[in-house]
């Protein structure tokens, strides 16, 4: 399954921030789905009406995002990009523009994968405060997907697994936002 290719929790230098184990379940709106990605639990209906694909929900607390599995690439590919078109209208985002979001994909002998992380920002605050508030950390696909990039060393020296939640949490979309798109 995708449970092990997919962490629902990250770390700095081993502190764990956010998240759960595979097992945890996950509060979206007045429904609860389970943080196991690998399609085990929690299948949300997401109008892709593709039977070759599942699509699960999944909120760890601080990060929202799509899981998808389909049984070939053209059922994740059709999939993708209806959401993608749903998501675009939900966040008022103009036509012919990408929504914000970042997105891993990989596949596993002849399962494609996709998780699709929904943002509301490009970048959180901190990123543009000044002096000792200011950590330069804008997260992409790699610091959402669980490794944090922090370029400049006194900025991760001050990161704390309470700051890094913050920020994330500030640049991924609501619960509420979430539950809509299913």
């Amino acid at each position: 399954g995708g449970a092990e290719a997919l962490r629902t929790e990250f770390s700095i230098a081993g502190r764990e921030v956010g998240g759960g184990d595979a097992g945890s379940e996950a509060k979206v709106g007045e429904s609860t789905y389970g943080v196991r990605v690998n399609g085990a639990g929690g299948k949300a209906k997401a109008g892709t009406g593709d039977k070759r694909l599942t699509v699960n929900a999944v909120d760890d607390g601080v990060r929202k995002m799509l899981f998808l599995e389909g049984a070939d690439k053209a059922s994740l590919a059709s999939g993708f990009y209806k959401l993608l078109e749903k998501f675009r209208v939900l966040t008022d985002t103009p036509a012919g523009e990408e929504p914000l979001l970042n997105v891993i994909l990989w596949k596993t002998g002849n399962v494609f994968r996709c998780v699709i992380f929904l943002r509301a920002k490009h970048r959180p605050a901190r990123y543009f405060a000044e002096g000792a508030d200011r950590i330069l950390l804008s997260p992409a696909s790699v610091d959402v997907g669980g490794v944090g990039i922090v370029p400049v060393e006194e900025d991760f020296n001050r990161l704390t697994p309470e700051a890094l939640q913050e920020m994330f949490t500030e640049v991924f979309i609501s619960r509420e936002l979430l539950a809509r798109l299913l």
